[in-house]
């Protein structure tokens, strides 16, 4: 009997760590939307100084983890607002780090099955930002832009090129794409 008892408690006991440890990992897990709501507030007063420190900061928390499930995606919040604010060199900055992380992104495998197991013992959310098509043409353009308007014209030209690189690229998968589905 005492037997059946201990082992009621230790099955109870397991269950009940097991459950903490879940909703750890469940509430440690803010939205990208809860992390950046004040720099959107501020950004939407119109004050681009300040939105510039504080997604910079957000950025920078990323540093030690390149590839965060944030960071791409900071770093293309950071590079607009710095251009907005008038900061062309480091708005250039941020769009080369964000164009590294999205290369690396796009040469790994497309599924991790760690990653993938993880986040659906916890939250989607946890999962990186790989970024899209539409990412890195943005990337491409400000950084052009952004030569363009520190008067380096022929600066602008690789940025250029890659961009029209990526736009068939992205037209090719896309086309590729439509055509499974007909299928």
């Amino acid at each position: 009997m005492k037997n059946v008892q201990a082992m009621i408690r230790t099955k109870r006991t397991f269950g009940v760590a097991l459950s903490l440890i879940w909703m750890g990992l469940m509430v440690g897990c803010a939205s990208y939307s809860e992390r950046v709501a004040e720099y959107r507030q501020v950004f939407g007063t119109g004050d681009t100084d300040r939105a510039v420190e504080l997604i910079n900061d957000m950025a920078e928390d990323g540093a030690e983890d390149e590839h965060g499930r944030d960071t791409l995606v900071l770093l293309l919040e950071a590079g607009a607002t710095a251009r907005a604010a008038g900061r062309e060199r480091a708005s250039q900055a941020f769009f080369n780090r964000a164009e590294r992380i999205y290369d690396y992104w796009q040469n790994m495998a497309k599924v991790s099955i760690s990653r993938e197991g993880i986040s659906l013992l916890t939250n989607p959310a946890t999962l990186p930002y790989r970024g899209s098509g539409a990412d890195i043409l943005m990337v491409n353009t400000y950084q052009a832009l952004n030569a363009l308007q520190a008067g380096k014209i022929a600066d602008a030209r690789q940025p250029l090129v890659r961009l029209d690189n990526h736009q068939k690229e992205i037209v090719a998968v896309n086309a590729e794409r439509i055509e499974k589905t007909r299928e």
